[in-house]
């Protein structure tokens, strides 16, 4: 992450790829500017690649309409800055009891990035 250009030219958090190759650096969104909703949550954080090509990310602005309640919600992107993908809400089964879900996502979730202290949960 990083400070750039949104799509009106104003500065604003950023997703930013690095070629560990080449030393090239991406930014790979233009998201708007954005208001936390307190003071200890970033507006956009939390990226983490889900493969090769794709990097998620959380925020809270709006993208391109995607997001016009400004809920937190996550994105995808490819590394090229292609794709701007909204990530659908997480739909829970009626056959189970609140709070009994399993997630089959947690070692790509953002819970597990170096941003975060590690429980010793892999």
């Amino acid at each position: 992450m990083d400070l750039g250009p949104g799509p009106d030219s104003t500065d604003a958090v950023q997703i930013v790829v690095l070629d560990l190759v080449t030393g090239q650096r991406t930014q790979v969104t233009r998201l708007p500017p954005g208001t936390p909703y307190a003071p200890s949550v970033p507006v956009t954080g939390f990226p983490w690649f889900i493969d090769n090509e794709t990097v998620a990310f959380f925020t809270w602005v709006d993208p391109d309409g995607l997001n016009p309640e400004h809920a937190p919600t996550i994105f995808t992107v490819r590394i090229d800055g292609s794709r701007l993908r909204l990530k659908p809400a997480p739909h829970l089964s009626r056959r189970r009891a609140p709070g009994s879900f399993r997630s089959s996502a947690w070692r790509n979730s953002p819970l597990t990035s170096s941003a975060w202290p590690s429980p010793g949960i892999q």
